[in-house]
């Protein structure tokens, strides 16, 4: 989420303001200022509010397309359990509103480059190593399942290739394709399980008087091990020195050692198991981008396609597994994206 400045009630309808107002009234605050936050891939809209003695960040969440129960079961569990995560104050469910705490306006990737970034990942790993120690409950983190896996996989070739670049894909290509998914899926499918937040990327994690905040957690399962810590550190919006990856993916596993979390038999072995999960995370997030643009006529994640297409073709070209998924997208996927979407500022 990323705050824009607006004049009170832009975008949002009278009464989510006056809910808000109301709701803020019953604390003995009152409404200073409501600035719009501009939100990336879901329905949702936010506002940060400021009131005469402090912010609040206010969520307008259509019931029918966002799970705005789990979001707060989500709040409480992880809260309960030491996570940073927003805390829910107010709530009308039917409506689709919530009031939260505010964890701050500044992301991890802003301070990307900067004399904080040490500090912020060790943190961001830290509180990581806390969200996959917590117990198994299958109802209330469903099972990351093969059949999703291969779903979001899908999302590639549908809405990326065929859809926006309009690339063929004949019988060679197809194979080419369905044995990258598996072997894929076989790396996620094989590893050891734990609680996954799923976009635990920058511009989820936020950072505030040197604590962290997480954020946009509703959509958690119970899935791969490496999962998040690829999120992480093979960010589709930013993109770290290979010896930065290897560093911090060495001090996660001296973390995960110390938690008591399972561990790989060989350094190797986990670092080829988390970048294969990052080419699967990024494979089915520039899907995401291009259906966003195709679907939805939201153009907010073209600009994003082509860096994580490349980076697709760095992280695959070094698996020898891989390497031919890593060739085409080099020599027919990465020319065409930047024929079509090169241009986007």
């Amino acid at each position: 989420m990323q705050t824009t400045r607006q004049p009170p009630g832009v975008d949002h309808d009278q009464t989510f303001l006056d809910w808000l107002r109301t709701e803020l009234a019953t604390r003995g605050e009152a409404v200073v200022r409501v600035e719009s936050m501009a939100s990336a891939a879901s329905y949702r809209r936010f506002v940060r509010v400021s009131t005469d003695k402090g912010t609040w960040v206010a969520i307008d969440s259509p019931p029918e397309r966002e799970n705005n129960r789990q979001f707060e079961r989500l709040a409480i569990h992880f809260g309960a359990a030491g996570v940073p995560v927003p805390r829910v104050v107010a709530h009308d469910v039917a409506a689709g509103r919530l009031l939260v705490t505010d964890l701050g306006t500044t992301h991890l990737g802003d301070v990307y480059g900067t004399a904080d970034e040490s500090a912020a990942i060790t943190r961001a790993l830290e509180v990581l190593v806390r969200l996959q120690s917590l117990p198994e409950d299958e109802q209330l983190l469903p099972l990351y399942t093969r059949d999703r896996m291969h779903d979001e996989f899908e999302l590639c070739p549908t809405w990326l290739l065929r859809g926006l670049l309009g690339i063929r894909i004949g019988p060679a290509q197809r194979a080419l394709l369905d044995a990258a998914r598996e072997l894929l899926i076989d790396t996620m499918c094989s590893q050891p399980r734990c609680c996954v937040h799923r976009d635990y990327h920058s511009r989820n994690l936020l950072w505030h008087d040197g604590e962290l905040g997480v954020v946009d957690f509703q959509d958690a399962l119970w899935g791969p091990m490496s999962y998040d810590l690829a999120s992480l550190l093979r960010d589709c919006y930013h993109r770290f020195a290979e010896s930065d990856i290897d560093r911090w993916r060495r001090h996660y596993s001296i973390l995960a050692r110390q938690a008591g979390l399972p561990q790989y038999t060989a350094s190797s072995e986990f670092a080829r198991a988390l970048d294969r999960t990052a080419i699967q995370r990024q494979i089915k997030a520039v899907g995401i981008f291009a259906r966003l643009e195709l679907r939805d006529r939201r153009d907010i994640h073209l600009r994003d396609i082509l860096p994580v297409l490349e980076h697709i073709v760095a992280v695959s070209a070094t698996d020898r597994e891989l390497v031919r998924l890593s060739d085409w997208f080099a020599s027919d996927v990465l020319p065409a994206a930047r024929a079509q979407i090169g241009h986007q500022p």
